[in-house]
């Protein structure tokens, strides 16, 4: 099949949508992480100050401070386990490399874009890897935080489709926070946090 006008149109549509989730992916990573050093900051912080007191011989005499210690190191599981729960860290290496992909398929179709139609490769081959790529990133599931969502919904509006739709989670609150999980069990992708 040759090249059309209607063919480098749908591409260049392809392009703004791969553009677009990049970026919308891209400002998920950044808000992931943010959320991973809440957790991670405090820990270190306080397993500083805890491993600090336990070598100290006057602190760790009197009873009560003995108490003290444990009560952090309770606080400090809760923490771990709260932040192993909400499976941030695994939400922001699925937005960094989902944003990467996206990406890489936006660059391929720009670089085809941009030869000469004699240089181009067949189109029928090109537009199918295309689409499967794009259906292979759109299946990963991977979740945008709503703000980024309704960010990205809002500023292009019917154009460009993003994946995961927010029907199937329930929402909690932890520490102020809302957080997503799935309702039911076969969404595999873990959570949602609202930052």
């Amino acid at each position: 099949m040759a090249w059309t006008i209607d063919n480098e149109d749908l591409l260049r549509q392809l392009a703004e949508e791969c553009e677009v989730l990049y970026l919308a992916f891209t400002e998920a990573f950044i808000s992931y992480h943010k959320n991973s050093l809440f957790f991670i900051i405090p820990t270190v912080v306080i397993s500083s100050v805890i491993g600090g007191l336990g070598f100290s011989d006057s602190f760790t005499s009197n009873s009560t401070n003995k108490y003290i210690l444990g009560g952090f190191n309770i606080f400090l599981a809760i923490l771990n386990s709260l932040f192993k729960i909400l499976s941030i860290q695994d939400l922001e290496t699925q937005a960094f490399y989902i944003s990467k992909m996206w990406l890489l398929l936006y660059e391929n179709i720009r670089i085809e874009l941009a030869k000469s139609p004699v240089e181009r490769r067949e189109y029928k081959e090109f537009i199918k890897e295309v689409e499967d790529a794009r259906f292979h990133l759109i299946e990963k599931n991977a979740i945008l935080p709503i703000k980024i969502k309704q960010k990205y919904k809002k500023k292009y509006k019917d154009k460009i489709e993003l994946p995961v739709g927010l029907n199937h989670l329930a929402v909690i609150r932890i520490f102020g926070r809302e957080t997503y999980t799935p309702k039911s069990p076969s969404i595999t992708s873990s959570m949602e946090v609202n930052v």
